[in-house]
């Protein structure tokens, strides 16, 4: 799996390598943007990636509970290039 993170909106992103899929995001998000989706099947069973839909709202309640801080705040930068927070 790509070690990259989804750039999926303009308010977070979730590094799949740090993400534990805990799933603490899920039931948190009021306008259910925390998406689950099967990517596959590898030598451990399905492989899964959580990721942000675009119709987050940027409450930052996901960003709370995170366990293992894979949920970083984006931000645009002077040349408008999207960029992580913690850069």
């Amino acid at each position: 799996m790509d070690d990259s993170p989804l750039w999926n909106n303009s308010c977070y992103q979730i590094h799949q390598q740090k993400c534990i899929q805990c799933r603490n995001c899920e039931p948190i998000c009021p306008v259910n943007a925390i998406r689950d989706e099967t990517v596959g099947v590898g030598p451990g069973g399905t492989v899964h990636v959580i990721y942000i839909h675009e119709s987050c709202i940027c409450c930052a309640k996901c960003l709370a509970v995170c366990p293992v801080s894979a949920i970083d705040e984006m931000y645009v930068n002077s040349n408008n290039d999207l960029r992580c927070q913690n850069e």
